[in-house]
C-alpha cells in the first residue's frame, strides 16, 4: 500500500495513540483556503504540551515541536521519549496546531489567505454520561453524529476512559477561523435525550486565545494569540493507559 494513498482502515482499531501520532504524517492531508480545496498540505511539525495534571496546576506548561517528513511515519524508537512526561503529576498532550511546508505554494497567491504556515488537525474530546447505550450504540452515535455535526468525515475513534473518547481527523486540515467553527459545531453533538457529548470546558480551553491551561504564574488569557484544541497522548496517575482506536471513520 502507498503510503501517499494510505487511508484509515479498520487495521488500525487496536492501535494506541502514540502509534496514530506516527502515522499523521502518512495521512493525505487537504486544506480549503480562499474557497479552494488544497490537496496534498504537508505538515512540517507536530506540537506537544506537557502539563500538570492536578488542580491547583503549580508547573508551567512545556511545548516542543516534532518534525516531521510528509508520507514518511515517524519512528516509534524516537517518539515514545517524547511523548513521556518528564516528571509524575504531568501529562503529555497532542495540539491540533501544525506546522506546513508551503514551499509547493509558494507561487501560488491563493496561500495569502493563510496568513501564517499553521493549520490544525481536528481534535474532539468526547465525554459522556449515556449508561442506556451499549459499546456499539456509543460508536455509531459518535460516528453520526462528528458527520452530521461537524461534517468531518474521515478520522480515528480512541477510547480513553469508560465513556471518555477522542476523535482525531485523519484527513481536512483547518485555519484558525476554520477551527472556531468547528469547535463550535462540536458542542451541538448530542445523545438521543439531548446529552452534550463534548466537554464544554475542553471546548472553552480551546476557543480562547491562549496557551493550554495557560493560568499560571502572572500569565494573563490576553497574552496569547493562537489557539488550539489538545487531548491526551500519555498515560497519567488517572489514566494509566494509553488511548486506543475502538472505530474508524
Amino acid at each position: 500500500m502507498s503510503v501517499e494513498h494510505f487511508r484509515p482502515s479498520e487495521q488500525l482499531i487496536g492501535k494506541s495513540v502514540v502509534e496514530v501520532v506516527s502515522l499523521l504524517p502518512t495521512f493525505p492531508w487537504y486544506i480549503k483556503v480562499g474557497g479552494r480545496h488544497i490537496e496534498a498540505a504537508r505538515i512540517a511539525s507536530l506540537v506537544v504540551v506537557d502539563y500538570d495534571t492536578q488542580e491547583p496546576k503549580v508547573n508551567d506548561d512545556i511545548f516542543g515541536s516534532i518534525p516531521v517528513t510528509p508520507g514518511v511515519p515517524i519512528s516509534i524508537k524516537e517518539l515514545k521519549p517524547r511523548l513521556t512526561p518528564p516528571w509524575p503529576g504531568r501529562t503529555t498532550g497532542l495540539a491540533s496546531l501544525v506546522h506546513l511546508d508551503l514551499s509547493q505554494w509558494q507561487q501560488d497567491r491563493q496561500f495569502i489567505y493563510l496568513g501564517k504556515p499553521l493549520a490544525h488537525i481536528p481534535l474532539i474530546d468526547i465525554d459522556l454520561e449515556i449508561p442506556y447505550l451499549s459499546r456499539e450504540e456509543l460508536l455509531a452515535l459518535i460516528k453520526n453524529e462528528v458527520k452530521d455535526k461537524t461534517e468531518a468525515d474521515r478520522g480515528l475513534i480512541l477510547a480513553s476512559g469508560k465513556q471518555n473518547f477522542h476523535f482525531i481527523g485523519t484527513e481536512r486540515l483547518f485555519t484558525d477561523e476554520q477551527l472556531v467553527t468547528f469547535l463550535s459545531l462540536c458542542l451541538l453533538m448530542e445523545g438521543p435525550r439531548g446529552e452534550p457529548l463534548v466537554d464544554s470546558r475542553w471546548a472553552g480551553h480551546s476557543l480562547t486565545l491562549m496557551r493550554h491551561r495557560a493560568d499560571l504564574g502572572g500569565w494573563s488569557v490576553y497574552d496569547f494569540k493562537d489557539r488550539f484544541a489538545t487531548l491526551r497522548i500519555s498515560t497519567s496517575e488517572r489514566k494509566p493507559n494509553l488511548p486506543k482506536v475502538v472505530a474508524v471513520l
